[in-house]
C-alpha cells in the first residue's frame, strides 16, 4: 500500500490528504496488532529471525512493488526531460521483454538454487524442523504398509531437499538384502526395470559402516567403500546413503543424489535426514510388527478351525462306520446299494476337499532342488488333472522348445494344481480353460522364467488385487476358505520366486509365476 502511495506521488507529483489518513490508520493498525501479539506470544521471550518463508512470500509482492515504483520513477523522468510518449512505450516494451525472457531463461534448476540461497541466508537454520515433522508425522498417520510409508518419506524430502533423486530401499529376509521401492529421478524414468536392478545387496562391513557412521557420504568415504559399491552409487547418480535404523536394525536404505545447487551437503541437512529417517524407521517397525501379529492371529485362528473341520472328517468316517455295519444285512437291498454308493461318493469329496486344504498348513516348505524341464512337468500335472476332471481343458506353449529350472517338483506340482483347481471351479460348471505360457525374463541361463497362467473365468474381484486374495481367508469363491492361494503363495516364495494376480485383457484371472532358472 504504501509502494502505491510512493507510485502515485512519483506519477502526479501531488500529496493527496486521504492518502496521508489512510496510511496514518494503517501504521496505527500495525502497531497496535504488533503490540497485541508480543503481549499475547510472549515475542519478547523468544530469539525472533527473518523466516525464509517471509521472504518466499514477500518476493512476489516486492518484484511488483519496485515495477510500480519504475512506473512512477519514468512518469517523473518524462515531465522533468519532457521525453515524447512513444519513446517512454517503446522503453517500457523492451523491460517487458527483457523481464519475460529472464523468466523463461531461469528453469527449475535455476529457482531451486535462490530457494537454496534464501533458505541458507535468511534463517538460523537451513530447514524448518518443526514444519517438516509435522509435515511427516501427519502424512504416517494412519498408515500401515511398509511401502506408503516410504513414499510418504519420499514426499516430504523432495519438498525440502535440493535434490531430483531420490531412492529408498526396503530390507527383505536379511539385512543384507534391500529391495527398491522408491524409483529415483523426480521427474520419473522411461521403462521398467528390470527386478535384479532394484536389489540392493551391501556386505557385512558396509553395513557396520553404516550402523556406526550414520551415513555414507562418498565425498567423506569414497576410498573406505568397496568398489561395487561406488559403482552401483554412481550408475545411479548418488552420493548419500542413509540408513532407516530402529533398534540397530537396518530397516532401509536412503540414496539421494547430489544438490541441484552444486555445493555439498551439510550438517543442517544431516540433522533433518537423521529427524525423518529414524521417525520412518520406527514407523516402518511398526508396520512389519503388526503385519506379523495379524498374520500370526489369523494362523492361529485357523487352527482353531481347522478343529472344526477335523470334526466333519469325523463324522464323515463315523457315517462310512455306519454304512459298513449295516452292509451285511442289507446288502442286497437295491435302494441300500444306492444310498451307500452315494454316502462314500460325498464322504470322499468331503475328505479329499478337506485334505487338500489341510496340506498347506504344515510347517514351512522345504524344497528338494532338481533341474526340471517345464513344460514337460506343467504338461504331466494337467494330463493328470484332466483325467480326474473331464471340464479341465489345458493349452501350453514355450518361448523355447526346452526351458529348464532348478525348483521342487513335488511343490511346483501343488502350485499348479491349486491354480488349475480354482479355474476350474471359477468356470462354474462350464467348460474351463486355461492356458499357459512359459518363457524367460532374460536372455541369459542365470535370469528369471516366467509362467503366465490365464484362465477363462470371470477374473478376480477387484478388491483382492494385488495382493489382498494371498492374505489367509480371503476368498472369492461362495464356501471358499481363502487358504488355497496363500498355500501357493507360501509354496513359491519356498521356491525362492514370485507370484501375481490380475485379470486378463480380454476377461478371466490372470498368475504370472516368476521362478529363478
Amino acid at each position: 500500500l504504501f509502494i502505491w502511495f510512493g507510485t502515485a506521488r512519483l506519477t502526479f507529483l501531488a500529496l493527496y490528504p486521504h492518502h496521508l489518513l489512510l496510511g496514518g490508520w494503517l501504521v496505527l493498525t500495525v502497531f497496535f496488532l504488533t503490540l497485541y501479539a508480543t503481549a499475547r506470544h510472549r515475542l519478547l521471550n523468544r530469539k525472533i529471525f527473518i523466516s525464509r518463508k517471509v521472504v518466499f512470500h514477500a518476493a512476489a509482492p516486492l518484484l511488483f512493488g519496485m515495477y510500480l515504483l519504475a512506473v512512477g520513477l519514468v512518469s517523473m523522468a518524462m515531465r522533468f526531460f519532457e521525453w515524447e510518449f512513444s519513446f517512454v512505450i517503446t522503453g517500457l516494451a523492451a523491460s517487458a521483454g527483457a523481464i519475460a525472457t529472464a523468466f523463461l531463461v531461469l528453469s527449475d534448476e535455476k529457482r531451486r538454487r535462490v530457494q537454496n540461497f534464501i533458505a541458507t541466508h535468511f534463517y538460523v537454520n537451513k530447514y524448518e524442523y518443526r514444519d517438516e515433522w509435522l509435515a511427516f508425522s501427519r502424512a504416517v498417520q494412519g498408515l500401515m504398509s511398509q511401502e506408503e510409508i516410504a513414499d510418504a518419506l519420499r514426499i516430504v524430502l523432495e519438498d525440502s531437499l535440493y535434490v531430483d533423486r531420490l531412492f529408498i530401499w526396503l530390507s527383505v529376509k536379511d539385512d543384507l538384502k534391500f529391495r527398491q521401492v522408491v524409483p529415483g529421478k523426480r521427474t520419473g524414468g522411461k521403462g521398467r526395470q528390470r527386478q535384479d536392478e532394484k536389489l540392493l545387496e551391501i556386505s557385512p562391513e558396509v553395513e557396520d559402516s553404516l550402523k556406526q557412521r550414520g551415513r555414507l557420504y562418498l565425498p567423506e568415504v569414497k576410498d573406505a567403500l568397496p568398489e561395487q559399491l561406488v559403482d552401483f552409487m554412481k550408475k545411479r547418480g548418488l552420493v548419500l546413503l542413509y540408513p532407516l535404523l530402529s533398534g540397530g536394525q537396518a530397516l532401509g536404505i536412503l540414496g539421494i543424489g547430489p544438490e541441484l545447487t552444486g555445493e555439498r551437503f551439510g550438517q543442517d541437512d544431516f540433522d533433518l535426514l537423521d529427524a525423518l529417517c529414524t521417525q520412518a524407521a520406527s514407523a516402518i517397525l511398526a508396520a512389519r510388527m503388526a503385519r506379523r501379529l495379524a498374520e500370526n492371529r489369523q494362523i492361529l485362528a485357523w487352527r482353531r478351525l481347522s478343529t472344526f473341520v477335523l470334526h466333519d472328517i469325523k463324522n464323515a468316517s463315523a457315517m462310512l462306520k455306519l454304512v459298513m455295519e449295516n452292509a451285511g444285512e442289507h446288502m442286497d437291498d437295491p435302494e441300500f446299494q444306492q444310498d451307500m454308493l452315494e454316502a462314500v461318493e460325498d464322504a470322499l469329496k468331503r475328505m479329499d476337499k478337506v485334505r487338500i486344504r489341510l496340506r498347506g498348513m504344515k510347517d514351512e516348505p522345504r524344497p528338494r532342488m532338481q533341474e526340471l524341464e517345464l513344460r514337460g512337468t506343467i504338461k504331466a500335472v494337467a494330463s493328470t488333472l484332466m483325467k480326474r476332471f473331464p471340464g479341465l481343458e489345458t493349452e501350453i506353449s514355450a518361448q523355447e522348445r526346452a526351458i529348464t529350472v532348478n525348483t521342487d517338483r513335488e511343490m511346483l506340482s501343488s502350485i499348479l494344481e491349486n491354480l488349475f483347481l480354482n479355474s476350474l471351479e471359477a468356470a462354474g460348471g462350464k467348460a474351463a480353460r486355461v492356458q499357459i505360457r512359459i518363457s524367460r525374463e532374460t536372455e541369459n541361463s542365470t535370469g528369471f522364467v516366467n509362467i503366465v497362467i490365464t484362465d477363462n473365468g470371470p477374473g478376480i474381484p477387484e478388491e483382492l488385487l494385488p495382493d489382498g486374495l494371498f492374505e489367509p481367508f480371503a476368498t472369492m469363491k461362495k464356501g471358499g476358505t481363502g487358504i488355497g492361494l496363500w498355500q501357493v503363495k507360501r509354496l513359491v516364495a519356498g521356491l525362492e520366486g514370485e507370484i501375481s494376480a490380475g485379470n486378463a485383457a480380454g476377461g478371466g484371472a490372470r498368475f504370472v509365476i516368476r521362478l529363478p532358472a
